[in-house]
């Protein structure tokens, strides 16, 4: 049997976190014996429960970050050989760095979510931002099995960064998120104070830079559609600026973050994002789930989505508001979309085949090292 350490920062609510949950879910426990180690203090939205419900053994270094940068590398270490861990599998910035430091006692796959040279500026400010790309693409070079979760993703490793690039597409529990009956749905819009008669939008996700929200306003508002309603699902630093730029539209919704997510996707009519770079994003897998047609911007990951689940996916030009109001306008929901976004997310890009596919690399990385 393989002990896999899955090594993150923290457990923090977030998609990543989430699709960690579905890799271990999905294993095959007579092969992988797996453990969680964390590198901080968990935050107050730690999804550390829902792990440990699913018996899953967490560990936690506990280190600030100056702490990990002086000992983080002695500390897991220490724990890897008491947890005689076989093969480790990291996530983000400071766990593959730690996983390339730490590679010549363990071999380690990461799953890489973003576009190093984009996001990390978007996120972090030029300066640091494009220190961080430099340093985690470093540390990349140095690891065993690199994983894109896009084709797009890792395309982007190998084309600008010379990292040869597996691809895994992030998957969604299909048996998680599902559309409900058309009584079960009217009875949700109700709860959630939608009217039959309006179309509803829901964005969700970080209220940011890179995600765009303030495009989503404009190009809503744009569209000026009577009867039309736009919830956000989510909050985030740009929070206050949206929130002046819907100012006077009562049709648009700052919900917040909310534990029902599902809830609005099963009762809404469409799923926008306006994203500028994503690696596979999990908000979309979960909309198409619950049967709901989706209106992204054309950024590579979302071309990929639309190419695989078809007619249920309409594009429009990244950072093009008007475009995007025009898509609005024309955009029209049905039954044979939500069946076929459903179907999508069932045939291509179920949390099990994704599993799966990292379970093969699992044991390809295993029999190498016995091998050396």
């Amino acid at each position: 049997m393989i002990r896999i350490a899955y090594v993150v920062s923290t457990l923090k609510r977030c998609g990543p976190n989430n699709q960690l949950r579905s890799i271990i879910r999905h294993l095959d426990r007579e092969r992988f014996d797996p453990r969680v180690i964390t590198l901080s203090p968990e935050p107050d939205d730690s999804v550390k429960p829902l792990f440990e419900q699913e018996g899953i053994p967490i560990h936690s270094l506990s280190l600030s970050r100056v702490e990990g940068l002086l000992m983080g590398r002695r500390k897991l270490r220490c724990l890897l050989r008491a947890e005689r861990v076989g093969l480790l599998h990291t996530q983000g910035f400071r766990a593959d760095s730690l996983a390339a430091a730490l590679r010549r006692e363990w071999m380690s796959v990461c799953s890489v979510r973003n576009f190093p040279q984009l996001d990390y500026p978007m996120t972090y400010g030029t300066v640091r931002g494009y220190w961080m790309a430099g340093s985690h693409t470093r540390a990349l070079r140095r690891i065993a099995a690199p994983v894109g979760v896009s084709g797009a993703v890792a395309h982007n490793l190998t084309d600008c960064f010379g990292i040869r690039a597996r691809t895994i597409c992030n998957g969604v529990e299909t048996a998680v998120f599902t559309p409900v009956p058309a009584q079960e749905r009217s009875a949700l819009r109700d709860k959630l104070g939608f009217a039959e008669d309006e179309p509803v939008w829901v964005s969700v996700g970080h209220l940011s830079e890179r995600k765009d929200p303030l495009a989503v306003i404009h190009a809503f508002r744009e569209a000026s559609l009577p009867k039309a309603r736009l919830v956000f699902l989510g909050s985030g630093p740009q929070e206050a600026e949206c929130r002046r730029a819907a100012e006077g539209c009562k049709q648009i919704v700052f919900a917040g973050r909310v534990e029902n997510v599902s809830d609005f996707l099963r009762a809404a009519d469409g799923f926008i994002s306006a994203s500028h770079a994503e690696g596979f994003p999990n908000a979309v897998l979960e909309a198409l789930a619950c049967g709901l047609p989706c209106l992204l911007s054309d950024i590579p990951p979302h071309g990929e989505l639309a190419e695989e689940a078809g007619e249920c996916i309409q594009l429009f030009e990244d950072g093009n508001a008007p475009a995007m109001a025009r898509q609005i306008i024309r955009f029209q929901s049905s039954e044979r979309l939500r069946i076929a976004a459903r179907a999508a997310a069932e045939t291509t890009f179920s949390a099990q085949a994704t599993s799966e596919q990292y379970q093969e690399i699992y044991g390809e990385l295993s029999e190498g090292s016995h091998h050396g």
